[in-house]
């Protein structure tokens, strides 16, 4: 859904949009990595990886020939 949109100079559409814009979201994930066999126990290396989704901008222009 455009957040402002306006036709100008020759003819041409310019449309500005934005998404996700108040809500942001965070997902982790924990990864262990053992040295060995998994019954062993031994934890070679633990990895916590992390995204978060933010706003999106967009600018389109749009014309026809």
């Amino acid at each position: 859904m455009p957040l402002w949109k306006m036709v100008g100079f020759g003819g041409l559409t310019y449309r500005f949009e934005a998404s996700n814009n108040l809500a942001v979201f965070e997902a982790c994930a924990l990864r262990r990595r053992y040295d060995g066999y998994l019954r062993d126990d031994v934890i070679k290396e633990i990895e916590r990886n992390c995204s978060v989704t933010g706003s999106q901008f967009v600018l389109k222009v749009q014309g026809t020939h």
